[in-house]
């Protein structure tokens, strides 16, 4: 009897124990990730999570702080780079060493998009893989990812998701460009309204002065 009560009792804590280390793993496992490895989102529903958070990022600013701090660490990218296509060509947003970005050029940048680059030995710095930012056929700008933990390796499977996430970052940057362009024209706008405004009321000064000028001539 007594050693069945003790083999019920070790059940039992068994049971409790794996019960407990279920319910508090994941919250000790996003502790460790955020503390020791920096990932402050989870790689697993990492797509949904940007997409919503993206949202919020309605100026570029904004939106390289979140790739900064959040996306990229998230991702263990230890390297990267976002150029933007101008029509100057293209133009730095973001650099974590990345070395020779004056040295791409966008019809390079294109050729060897979407295709994993390995390293030629352990000094090599350059990008690993290479992601155009396109709004449908119009390509803004593109992520140069360099070295990643652990092994600097960004496996097939994995280059469609952080295609998505270069996809949901051309939207975002297409929509705070269009701000951007709208508020310049609005402010222009109001510039060239005011300065009209002052135009007329300056005539209409003037006007009024050589009228009474005239009045007063005719009553002397």
């Amino acid at each position: 009897l007594l050693h069945e009560t003790w083999l019920f009792v070790a059940m039992a804590f068994a049971i409790a124990t794996g019960g407990i280390s279920i319910l508090f793993f994941p919250r000790f496992q996003a502790f460790v990730d955020q503390k020791f490895l920096g990932i402050k989102l989870p790689y697993q529903h990492l797509p949904e999570i940007y997409s919503s958070r993206i949202t919020t990022s309605t100026s570029l600013p904004s939106l390289l702080g979140l790739l900064e701090t959040d996306v990229f660490p998230s991702l263990l990218i230890r390297q990267y780079a976002f150029l933007q296509v101008s029509e100057k060509g293209l133009i730095k947003l973001m650099d974590k060493g990345i070395p020779n970005l004056a040295t791409f050029d966008i019809e390079t940048l294109t050729q060897k998009a979407g295709e994993y680059i390995p390293s030629l030995s352990q000094q090599d710095d350059g990008p690993r893989l290479i992601l155009p930012l396109k709004v449908g056929t119009q390509t803004l700008g593109f992520w140069l990812l360099g070295k990643r933990d652990p092994d600097d390796l960004y496996p097939q499977v994995e280059i469609p998701i952080l295609q998505s996430l270069a996809n949901q970052t051309a939207i975002a940057l297409s929509n705070i460009l269009q701000t951007d362009q709208l508020r310049n024209i609005y402010e222009s706008n109001i510039d060239r309204v005011e300065k009209e405004r002052k135009r007329v009321a300056r005539d209409l000064h003037d006007s009024v002065l050589n009228q009474l000028a005239n009045m007063r001539n005719s009553l002397d």
